[in-house]
Parts: C-alpha cells; sequence; structure tokens
C-alpha cells in the first residue's frame, strides 16, 4: 500500500490569527492517535502569519477518509469557519 499525504491550507483573518491558531494546533493532539496516522505537522508561515498549513500522512486512502469524517475534524472546522478569510484547501498526494 501506497502512504497518503495531505496538505491543508488555512488563512485566517488578521484579527483571528491566535484562535485561528489554536483551533489548528489541537487539531494535531487528537488526529496523531488515530488509525494510521504516520505524522502530523502544523506550520505557520513565516511570510504572513495568517497562513497555517497540516501537512499529515496516513498509512491508507481509508485512514484519511476516517480522518476526514472523524467528530474533532467536524467541530473544528465548524468553529475556525467563521475565522477564516478564504476557504481551507486540501490536496492530497504520493511520493513518487
Amino acid at each position: 500500500m501506497t502512504a497518503i499525504y495531505v496538505v491543508a491550507s488555512f488563512t485566517v483573518k488578521p484579527e483571528s490569527i491566535t484562535q485561528g491558531s489554536a483551533l489548528i494546533q489541537g487539531l494535531a493532539g487528537p488526529s496523531l492517535k488515530q488509525k494510521g496516522c504516520l505524522f502530523y505537522d502544523v506550520y505557520q508561515s513565516t511570510e504572513n502569519n495568517s497562513e497555517f498549513v497540516i501537512v499529515d500522512g496516513w498509512a491508507t486512502q481509508e485512514d484519511v477518509d476516517g480522518h476526514a469524517n472523524s467528530e474533532h475534524v467536524a467541530k473544528t472546522v465548524e468553529r475556525l469557519n467563521p475565522l477564516l478569510a478564504e476557504p481551507i484547501s486540501v490536496k492530497t498526494y504520493r511520493k513518487l
């Protein structure tokens, strides 16, 4: 099986950086405990502190789907949406 890598990009409103950052970082703990999670890293742009990226790796597509449909992700996205300056971008990749 080929591992799946996910890159999720977030741009929060300037006035929401602290709250948005806390919500985004809060995804890591529960996600790391999920089946098939290989790693889960959160980054903030050095050029624009309103921009965040999560890069995570999963053993299978089924594991990615389980994560995407999990309760903690749904609740966080619901709380995060009003703080966003633009929609969340999620892309998946396979290693070559």
